[in-house]
């Protein structure tokens, strides 16, 4: 009876977000955290999350990082848009002993060397606008380069209760950048993997 109330516990809690999804309107807020890391995981399609057994686990499943059984490192580095975006991640996992697993992870999506003119317009007018008709002109020694930048920072645990069901959560710290504006956020997952059978 207890096997089967776990059972149907982890069904409903597996059911419920998935309801959810179709509800909410997609914005570009924190958009960086939903493009996927490690070369396996990106080519199976978002089917990890079920499998979820390497290092990357702490990125799509927590629970899965209690299926490592030695230290591992994950580093990937990718170019967007020409060279225009670079997104990175790094991650390390230790297990300690056969039941628990950490992990250190950090992602980072950035644009960097924007140019900011803000203060290189010499605007004759006043309106903010580059008009050669006015005498409004750019002094180029007064032009800067920026960043836009988000990062993502994971502590991760995971433990293995027995050989069929493993528990995990994260921690996150979320950080903006750009310019001189910031803003940080936190944020939690939690996951939980059962195998059925060996097969699956």
């Amino acid at each position: 009876m207890a096997k089967r109330s776990l059972l149907t516990l982890l069904f409903i809690l597996t059911i419920t977000p998935l309801t959810w999804s179709q509800t909410v309107a997609g914005k570009y807020a924190g958009e960086f955290l939903a493009i996927g890391v490690g070369g396996r995981p990106l080519g199976m399609g978002g089917a990890f999350t079920a499998i979820a057994d390497d290092i990357t686990a702490a990125y799509y499943n927590p629970s899965g990082l209690a299926q490592l059984n030695y230290p591992q490192l994950s580093l990937m580095h990718d170019q967007r848009y020409g060279n225009l975006v670079n997104y990175n991640y790094a991650a390390v996992g230790l297990p300690f002993g056969k039941d628990y697993t950490f992990a250190v992870s950090a992602l980072r999506l950035a644009v960097d060397g924007i140019y900011d003119t803000r203060e290189a317009l010499y605007d004759a007018n006043g309106d903010g606008v580059l008009d050669i008709r006015t005498n409004d002109k750019l002094d180029y020694s007064k032009i800067k380069e920026f960043s836009n930048q988000d990062w993502a920072f994971y502590l991760s645990a995971a433990k293995r209760i027995d050989d069929k069901l493993s528990i995990g959560a994260n921690f996150k710290v979320i950080r903006r950048d750009i310019v001189e504006f910031g803003a940080t956020g936190i944020g939690f997952d939690i996951g939980a993997m059962y195998k059925a059978t060996d097969a699956l």
